[in-house]
């Protein structure tokens, strides 16, 4: 996880996957977005995929999400 990330105290419930918190991005000298990603705090075990991994939204308006093809090139989403 990015150091610049810190929990917010907002919790959140999703039906299939559980409790989860959500994250603010906190980068020093930048201003701080908040509630930019989530993180599940107790995951439904049958998801292990999620047990880890902080989700972003790509279609957040302070995000900028490249895509890259098969050859490396990157292509703006």
């Amino acid at each position: 996880m990015c150091d610049d990330f810190k929990v917010n105290i907002l919790p959140g419930l999703c039906i299939y996957k559980f409790l989860y918190v959500w994250m603010d991005l906190v980068i020093p000298g930048q201003p701080k977005i908040s509630k930019l990603a989530w993180l599940y705090w107790l995951p439904n075990p049958l998801f292990p995929f999620i047990w880890y991994g902080v989700g972003l939204p790509a279609a957040h308006p302070d995000l900028s999400v490249q895509r890259y093809s098969s050859d490396g090139i990157p292509h703006k989403a």
